[in-house]
């Protein structure tokens, strides 16, 4: 039975941190083109629905701290997840038809958990943009090229 991390629903008017990794800790990410790609990807499929309040993607996982947006429909929650649906088979096959694989790149079901108190909501910044200096990918975080940090705090 999945988690209640993975069944919650992506309702209207919502905080939620997503995230996801490669199968058994595999890249999903190998070069600048594949990291540019996924949020040209991103960018098509979910500005229309999603606040982006923070992202990293780094070398075998991702993390998105979105908003959805305000809607009066009841069927809102599919809308979004069918758009992340179609961000995950258009990166998927685009990686796949680069590397000449087959089959999945991520686990089939992205986490996406609420965030719903302020003290949480501030330490989620901190969490997705220090991800890679967490991981020993990079010493500095603010550094990092594929994370939002430096458009949000660093743009000129």
């Amino acid at each position: 039975m999945p988690s209640k991390i993975i069944i919650q629903t992506l309702e209207s008017d919502r905080y939620f941190h997503i995230y996801n990794r490669g199968i058994n800790g595999q890249k999903i990410f190998l070069d600048d083109g594949h990291y540019r790609y996924f949020l040209r990807l991103y960018n098509t499929y979910l500005r229309r629905y999603v606040y982006t309040l923070a992202y990293c993607l780094l070398p075998n996982h991702y993390h998105l701290f979105i908003k959805t947006k305000e809607s009066k429909s009841a069927k809102y929650y599919l809308t979004v997840s069918n758009q992340f649906r179609k961000l995950f088979i258009c990166n998927t096959q685009y990686f796949n038809l680069h590397e000449n694989r087959i089959g999945n790149l991520c686990y089939r079901h992205f986490r996406r958990k609420i965030i719903n108190k302020d003290n949480y909501f501030q330490n989620m910044l901190y969490y997705v943009h220090a991800n890679p200096q967490k991981h020993g990918i990079i010493k500095d975080f603010t550094l990092y090229p594929y994370s939002s940090y430096q458009q949000m705090f660093c743009e000129r």
